[in-house]
């Protein structure tokens, strides 16, 4: 690249397709090139290079401002950087050499040795396929989980969050993105929300600025237990199932057992490591017989017994 030459044997300020001035390998990498052809510039100063050699089109965004062996931040003809296959179909080339651009940044690619030309249109669109945007909640946490299919020239995702069912948004934080890639990916982002509903959504950046919001996802998180606590069963007496709530006020490992009236154990419940929260465990007593039974809720120190009634 020349910056304003002014003099016969100016020379370059940077190179592309090279670490350095003096360097000439080939390669297939986001930075290298194999027999260089053509190059063309659009409206947005995306620089398009034809890399017949390898097979493909590279397109490096903000060309007049990048430094020597920069990488592409996207290419044409291939899945990915380090692909040279030559083929014949829709989105492939076999010895792609002329580039031109028109005035509505359509590009067209003299694709010589399957006697075509390929026109592609404007670059513009952001280019990360979102294939999934969720969120659940967590105690007083929200983790906002999504999944892209493909990136290219991806900055990033910024979080963005409103209360209730207002528009007012604000910024929560931000997750890098993969820049170029035909690679599946997944993202997580936990948000300190506190009780409430709230609505989500990502502001995916490019490299370029450009950006594009997803749609809306909502979440309600409820106020966490003060105090452990134990729920009499409902219905009860009851036939053949019923419903036991419990409260957990902080990271315990929580036990739920029946028992008989001979304080013999007949049903585990619960025996796990539980986050605070609200919950409920069904109880069935499908082959239990009738009678009188204990249930029993140990977490950390907290323990509480209460009575049912088994009732055929």
């Amino acid at each position: 690249r020349f910056d304003n030459p002014v003099a016969n044997g100016a020379a370059a300020n940077a190179v592309l397709g090279q670490a350095d001035f003096t360097s000439y390998s080939s390669g297939a990498t986001a930075s290298t090139m194999t027999s260089p052809s053509d190059c063309r510039i659009d409206n947005d100063g995306r620089l398009y290079v034809s890399d017949g050699g390898n097979h493909r089109i590279l397109v490096f965004n903000n060309a007049a401002s990048k430094a020597n062996g920069a990488a592409a931040d996207y290419v044409l003809g291939q899945p990915d950087f380090t692909t040279y296959a030559s083929s014949c179909t829709q989105s492939t080339f076999y010895g792609p050499a002329g580039i031109e651009i028109g005035s509505d940044n359509k590009v067209l690619v003299a694709d010589v040795y399957n006697n075509r030309v390929l026109q592609f249109a404007s670059s513009s669109p952001l280019p990360v396929e979102l294939v999934s945007f969720t969120a659940v909640t967590t105690a007083k946490k929200v983790e906002i989980r999504w999944r892209t299919a493909t990136e290219v020239n991806n900055a990033g995702f910024a979080i963005e969050k409103a209360i209730g069912k207002s528009n007012t948004w604000e910024h929560v934080g931000f997750v890098e993105g993969h820049g170029t890639t035909n690679a599946p990916q997944s993202y997580t982002f936990t948000d300190k929300a506190g009780a409430g509903s709230f609505q989500y959504r990502l502001k995916q950046i490019d490299r370029d600025g450009k950006f594009e919001y997803s749609k809306e996802v909502e979440v309600a998180v409820v106020a966490l237990p003060a105090s452990f606590a134990l729920s009499q069963n409902y219905p009860n007496p009851f036939n053949p199932s019923t419903v036991i709530g419990y409260s957990i006020a902080s990271t315990s490992h929580v036990a739920l057992r029946v028992y008989d009236m001979l304080g013999r154990e007949v049903a585990v419940l619960v025996n796990r490591q539980m986050e605070p929260g609200n919950y409920t465990a069904t109880f069935d007593a499908s082959r239990i017989a009738s009678g009188v039974y204990f249930y029993k809720l140990e977490a950390g120190n907290f323990s509480d017994v209460k009575r049912l009634n088994i009732m055929k």
